[in-house]
């Protein structure tokens, strides 16, 4: 015989509190959350790869991955800092060097700018200020519109979770002030 207990109540006595079925999309889900998922993911995605590709070239067990790994990382390590060390440690362009690299490059900017330029003082810190200026700019319009993309990009995936209120005020009241279509 099987005894039922009333709605609300263990066999024992104890009160019990049913629970709500839980709903196929979460409510509760943040745009932070949705980004800590993507990235372990993508994590994932990338140690799957690696362990892969080891497993390719070097013919090894899954096992031996991490090991192999840390000795490659090793191996970069050191060759990078052999690679800085023989940098440091090379010696610098003399004087009579330098004059004659600064004759090359204002006879090549003269030639740019014409004959009349010879006579103008400082003509090379003139051409080179502009010159640097323009790529400075060129390059900050670069990463403005690349952080723009990634703005963009970044509202579009997670922006209708992590909406200020604000936001959705202003579309609510753009959309009350919009007449409506006639029937």
């Amino acid at each position: 015989m099987v005894v039922m207990a009333p709605a609300g109540r263990d066999p024992s006595g104890v009160s019990v509190t049913q629970q709500a079925p839980v709903p196929l999309r979460a409510s509760g889900v943040s745009g932070g959350r949705l980004l800590a998922t993507d990235v372990r993911v993508a994590t994932l995605l990338l140690n799957e790869a690696r362990c892969r590709a080891f497993q390719r070239v070097f013919a090894i067990e899954r096992k031996d991955v991490n090991l192999v790994s840390l000795i490659a990382l090793l191996l970069m390590a050191e060759r990078a800092q052999a690679t800085t060390r023989k940098v440091k440690s090379g010696r610098g362009p003399t004087m009579a060097e330098d004059f004659m690299g600064f004759g090359i490059i204002r006879e090549a900017l003269c030639s740019v700018a014409g004959p009349q330029s010879r006579d103008t003082p400082l003509l090379s810190t003139l051409l080179a200020i502009a010159v640097i200026g323009g790529a400075v700019h060129s390059g900050l319009r670069g990463v403005r519109g690349s952080g723009h993309q990634a703005d963009v990009a970044f509202h579009r995936r997670y922006g209708y979770l992590i909406d200020p209120g604000h936001w959705r005020q202003r579309r609510a009241q753009r959309r009350d002030a919009k007449p409506s279509p006639p029937v």
